[in-house]
């Protein structure tokens, strides 16, 4: 029989009128890596920092070890063995791996420290796990997938029970994923439990035992790994009939809009591609340094290369990101609505800030404010009046983001790691937005450097960059995404 190790039962929590929780319940056992599929982050979000002693529960009840956590001491869960990974690292980065693991530590008591035992030890366990990291070097020069390597040992180390991976695939590659999956199963055998959250259900079904989908702050249906395939998971997520595959020439693309012909700078060698009109294309790059030179160059903000482009069949030289915009090019940056809205705006001012710099004595003329009032508040809502943009809720500000492009009717919108870090229901609406762009003409180029993630969102077309070089361009129909990776990692 199964050991229990957590059971929560009946757990419900709001902030004002938004359901984080609701008669939440979830139970796991001792070895066990339980996937967790949620609709909304905010939920999984809570979930993690009430697990990890963060945050108070005020109804219902936690057992842990078979004891039950009483609600003023949720702090308890943490200090009895339930530890987070998540995308922001949790380590000193001034410190070494070594001090990390072993001297942070609580219970750590020792004044004088012996480096070459803590040395020996951290080896050891490096060993077992065919771990290939320097413990001396400091954490500021580890990459991303060290430094979650290092939290796991340190979790490990500290004597975790429980493990919580909250939405990795947000910030590490595919092949990364697959390599800290290895250590991850490792460790599972030394009886470590694992909830893994993740919004990429072929994560979940590639690691976990069981896997639970959260649903409005619900656990809607618990079932062991193969019992159901992963459209129906998504459709019993989204509470609806929902294909993953999205567009599938939904759109017909039209003359040719973009052309990189043999461009070359420091970071890319002879890049040679064609983007049509009204075509969404993902470029994957795992380094990021391709597509970053790619975007300098498309933004104005890059001169110093060779090669030529092409806008509309025109030759496509901007001297800064003013300049691009003016012939048609804009960008959509990573956490759009972090960093591109104006919190000293109006919601309409936020909407109508690009053409208001394009239109002169904007703000003068009521006749074309009426008009873009007219055409946005059936889309917008009531919201369009908000006095503020912290008034309305993140689903109006993602709106925001893309319909202030589309007002503009640009050529070519570049988006930046458009799908990162979002739940299944945001990552919809964000490709029904590019969708929306799309249908009025604009082409879309994402950059990202999750292959997974360019596979099951927008768009039919895919190229593959690696150490700045084009590796192949791909229709999604003709592929695996087993084969993708493949090429990108081989």
């Amino acid at each position: 029989m199964r050991e229990e190790i957590l059971r929560i039962e009946n757990i419900t929590k709001f902030i004002d009128d938004t359901v984080l929780l609701k008669n939440f319940n979830l139970n796991m056992f001792k070895g066990e890596i339980l996937g967790l599929l949620s609709q909304n982050t905010n939920c999984k979000d809570y979930l993690t920092d009430l697990l990890s002693g963060k945050d108070k529960f005020y109804s219902g009840r936690i057992y842990f070890n078979d004891k039950i956590v009483q609600e003023h001491d949720y702090r308890a869960l943490n200090e009895r063995g339930i530890f987070s990974i998540e995308s922001t690292t949790k380590l000193c980065t001034d410190l070494t791996v070594s001090d990390n693991i072993f001297v942070l530590r609580k219970g750590f008591k020792k004044y004088f420290i012996n480096k070459k035992v803590l040395d020996e030890q951290i080896e050891n366990i490096f060993s077992v796990f065919n771990i290939k990291i320097n413990p001396n070097c400091i954490v500021t020069k580890l990459s991303k997938l060290e430094r979650c390597i290092v939290e796991l040992i340190k979790a490990y180390v500290t004597g975790a029970k429980i493990i919580i991976l909250n939405d990795l695939t947000s910030y590490l590659s595919t092949v990364e994923i697959d390599k800290f999956n290895e250590i991850v199963l490792a460790i599972r055998e030394k009886g470590i439990s694992f909830l893994y959250i993740d919004s990429y259900l072929d994560v979940l079904f590639e690691i976990s035992d069981r896997i639970v989908i959260m649903r409005g702050g619900r656990n809607v249906k618990s079932f062991k790994n193969g019992d159901l395939d992963k459209d129906t998971a998504i459709s019993i997520l989204m509470g609806e009939n929902y294909s993953p595959s999205y567009r599938k020439d939904k759109i017909a693309a039209g003359k040719d809009i973009l052309n990189f012909c043999n461009v070359c700078t420091e970071h890319i060698e002879e890049i040679d591609f064609t983007l049509f009109k009204r075509e969404v294309v993902s470029i994957v790059d795992v380094t990021g340094k391709g597509t970053k030179a790619i975007l300098n160059i498309l933004k104005g903000t890059n001169q110093n290369y060779t090669g030529e482009m092409k806008l509309g069949g025109e030759s496509y030289t901007p001297q800064n990101q003013w300049e691009a915009i003016a012939k048609g090019v804009g960008v959509i940056s990573e956490n759009p609505i972090e960093h591109m809205l104006y919190k000293d705006m109006t919601v309409l001012e936020n909407l109508c800030f690009l053409l208001a710099n394009k239109i002169p004595w904007f703000w003068l003329r009521k006749n074309i404010r009426k008009a873009v009032i007219k055409e946005y508040l059936p889309k917008l809502g009531e919201g369009i009046f908000a006095k503020h943009i912290d008034m309305v809720d993140r689903e109006l500000l993602q709106r925001l983001v893309y319909y202030r492009w589309q007002l503009l009717s640009p050529k070519l919108i570049i988006c930046i790691k458009p799908f990162t870090g979002l739940d299944i229901a945001f990552r919809k609406l964000t490709m029904s937005l590019i969708d929306e762009l799309a249908i009025r003409g604009t082409s879309i180029l994402i950059l990202t450097s999750n292959i997974t993630e360019a596979y099951y969102t927008a768009g039919n077309r895919i190229l593959v960059l690696n150490d700045g070089k084009m590796l192949g361009q791909y229709k999604k129909n003709d592929i695996s995404l087993e084969e993708f990776n493949e090429i990108l990692y081989k």
